[in-house]
């Protein structure tokens, strides 16, 4: 199962870190570093509405690969109403209908790419 969740690193962390805090806070799953897959890392620039500046991002893609059940996972109180599990394949042939579910940015760039190599790793 692969489900997305993403966070900021603070000062004095890193993105291995910041992926395992993130995962347990909004997934409630606990893992190891040794656990975790690095897939890649993109870099990208970001419009600030708040400073009317250009950001540059980094991003840190992660995978873990969840063996338990999809009700067993604790969703972030006033971020998501909860998770769904659904099969890569699935993902790589969506349908329009299906796509209004999801973020549409998920489907956007090299985001399906990122889907890719996850399943290649997992």
């Amino acid at each position: 199962m692969d489900a997305t969740v993403g966070g900021h690193v603070e000062v004095g962390s890193d993105y291995e870190n910041t992926a395992l805090q993130e995962l347990v806070e909004e997934t409630g799953i606990k893992i190891e570093k040794n656990n975790l897959f690095f897939i890649q890392l993109i870099r990208s620039k970001a419009f600030d509405t708040a400073t009317n500046k250009i950001n540059n991002v980094i991003r840190a893609i992660y995978a873990y690969r969840y063996e338990g059940k999809v009700e067993d996972l604790k969703v972030e109180k006033g971020k998501a109403i909860g998770f769904e599990s659904w099969l890569l394949e699935k993902i790589f042939n969506i349908s329009d209908e299906d796509k209004k579910r999801f973020i549409s940015s998920i489907f956007e760039g090299d985001n399906l790419n990122i889907f890719r190599e996850i399943e290649r790793h997992i």
